[in-house]
């Protein structure tokens, strides 16, 4: 189905650059040869986020002021004055551009566009996060046209007929990045420092395996979001109280480790609550193995794959897997597996599908 002419106002609110805004921003940029207009309103002002990328693209955009609303009272009380706030300005957006399509970039995004705009064109709700409140999905489903989530464990809070887009890499370009020669043959984590990614579960890991191979370092590799700071802290105390302290990296103001990947001996990714997994995926384009825990995101992307290994959330579990695949980077079939495996979730199939979710919405009346 065609989506020429489709106009399409992208709402994002995070306040911070993440994965999510990550894999907006090459959606936005794939979609620009296909006939389709785009314009952004977004709350991520950082230095090459969101705001700052559609201005280098020449994507039209609005900076929108919205916070990181916690699970507390004064969270609540940010998201209804955010909420007002931002519904007013979306309006004023709505009626000059006139999109056709409005697309919510995560549930949080969802619950700030105002229902009446939801009426007037059809709104598509992009969730990218399994840690949603059920009452934020159920509300933002009352006004959606369609639901799209990146994978089938997330599809599995939502009823039939959630369209499923997993997120889009520029695989090729992942390919041919160069390592960063300091970090040759390490231990890999790459995820931002806040308590869910699990640090703590690698770093008990990597001391089990270090008892095998005593000269073995690794490196972690994430940012610190404010208010985050306390766990970057409690998990350096952790590597030393492990006796980690000279063989663990922390790298905290690295925007692409992709270097850092290439130049690895495997990736490991601990988080049960996992949505999708970037990370998995760019691993897997350079060609490395990859140890996860097992659910959620990281299971679907590995699910046939010999460059995987699949296991528990324990320590020990971790550490085996990475004793089993410690030498699997010098494999050059475990490493052309790899690669099979990450071209599945390329920018084009994943332009393919959102636009095949589009031309069906087209045909469609809007909150149907």
């Amino acid at each position: 189905m065609g989506v020429t002419g489709t106009r399409v106002l992208y709402v994002d609110c995070a306040p911070f650059s993440g994965g999510a805004q990550r894999s907006l921003m090459a959606m936005v940029h794939a979609l620009r040869d296909v006939g389709m207009e785009r314009f952004v309103a977004g709350a991520d002002g950082s230095v090459g986020g969101l705001l700052e990328s559609c201005q280098s693209l020449g994507v039209p955009h609005c900076a929108l002021r919205s916070r990181h609303w916690s699970r507390s009272p004064l969270g609540l009380w940010e998201f209804l004055v955010d909420r007002r706030r931002i519904g007013r300005r979306l309006r004023q957006v709505a009626g000059e551009w006139r999109p056709t399509i409005i697309h919510a970039n995560t549930v949080r995004a969802a619950l700030l566009v105002p229902k009446g705009l939801a009426l007037q064109s059809p709104l598509v709700v992009h969730d990218r996060d399994l840690r949603a409140p059920g009452l934020a999905r159920r509300l933002v489903a009352a006004k959606a046209s369609c639901i799209v989530a990146i994978s089938e464990a997330v599809a599995a809070h939502w009823p039939a007929g959630c369209q499923i887009v997993p997120n889009g890499l520029a695989v090729a370009d992942i390919a041919r990045a160069l390592p960063a020669a300091e970090y040759t043959g390490q231990v890999a984590m790459v995820a931002d420092f806040v308590p869910w990614k699990r640090h703590d579960l690698f770093l008990q890991a990597f001391a089990d395996v270090r008892k095998h191979y005593p000269g073995g370092k690794a490196v972690l590799v994430g940012r610190v979001r404010d208010g985050d700071a306390r766990w970057l802290e409690r998990t350096r105390a952790l590597a030393l109280e492990l006796g980690l302290g000279e063989s663990v990296t922390f790298l905290t103001e690295v925007t692409c480790a992709w270097p850092q990947l290439a130049a690895c001996r495997a990736l490991v990714s601990c988080a049960l609550d996992e949505p999708f997994g970037r990370t998995v995926v760019e691993a897997l384009a350079l060609g490395k193995p990859v140890v996860a825990v097992r659910g959620a995101g990281p299971q679907e992307i590995l699910a046939n794959t010999r460059a995987g290994v699949l296991v528990e959330a324990r320590p020990s579990a971790i550490a085996g897997g990475l004793l089993q695949a410690w030498d699997w980077a010098e494999d050059p079939e475990r490493a052309r597996a790899a690669r099979r495996c990450a071209d599945q979730f390329s920018i084009p199939h994943m332009r393919r599908r959102i636009c095949e979710v589009y031309g069906t919405l087209q045909e469609a009346p809007a909150g149907s």
